[in-house]
């Protein structure tokens, strides 16, 4: 690709060209963040769950006496 193509791409679609290290740091970013996300869910997920079972077990309880 000579550079007057690759001027004519930047000008139509508004792409700017950056460094390969500021992509892969702001890949590195999101990984973090989406697997920061994953965990948060997932324990909530479970407690929810847990919250759910000391819910029942408190109503077995009470519906015994």
């Amino acid at each position: 690709m000579d550079m007057a193509e690759f001027k004519l791409r930047e000008e139509f679609f508004g792409l700017r060209a950056q460094p390969l290290k500021e992509r892969e740091e702001s890949k590195q970013l999101v990984r973090m963040w989406q697997t920061i996300k994953r965990i948060t869910l997932m324990c909530l997920l479970a407690g929810s769950f847990m919250f759910y079972y000391v819910l029942d077990k408190m109503n077995q309880a009470l519906t015994v006496l």
